[in-house]
């Protein structure tokens, strides 16, 4: 049976393992950890551009795998003043060349690690007046996500 995404959580590090494809590297990461503001878990991997085969003997027109790209990943938060992981988020937004390393644990433990630059860090989504002040992040992802169940 699956389980829920209650109690995951996400942490940042201002900081880039030596190698981006080893679990353990990344485990010794420094890692700031945000308050419990994290609205959705977000997607996280990797796909590949469409190449479209385009040929007059056939009627069909085919696509193929072309180049991989990881996903930019997204995700919501709880404005929080205050918060830490926020803090660092914003430390990294405001720094044209900075890479860190994001650490999403899920309920079941798995650990989901990838580096990347913060591209955006909104001040608020908006919304009404039963509305929480959310604010949304956008991280373009250089590394392979690395998955590791504990």
């Amino acid at each position: 049976m699956g389980t829920t995404l209650a109690k995951s959580t996400l942490e940042v590090s201002a900081t880039v393992p030596a190698d981006t494809s080893d679990a353990i590297l990344f485990a010794a990461l420094v890692w700031v950890p945000g308050s419990c503001a994290l609205h959705t878990v977000p997607p996280v991997g990797y796909s590949y551009d469409a190449v479209q085969e385009d040929l007059v003997c056939d009627e069909i027109t085919k696509s193929v795998k072309g180049g991989a790209k990881y996903d930019d990943v997204t995700f919501m938060l709880s404005k929080l003043p205050g918060d830490l992981m926020q803090a660092e988020l914003q430390t990294l937004l405001d720094s044209q060349n900075a890479v860190g390393s994001f650490k999403l644990t899920l309920t079941d433990s798995t650990v989901i690690y990838f580096t990347g630059q913060v591209a955006k860090m909104s001040l608020t989504e908006g919304g009404g007046k039963n509305d929480i002040n959310k604010r949304s992040v956008q991280v373009f992802v250089h590394s392979k996500p690395i998955e590791e169940a504990i």
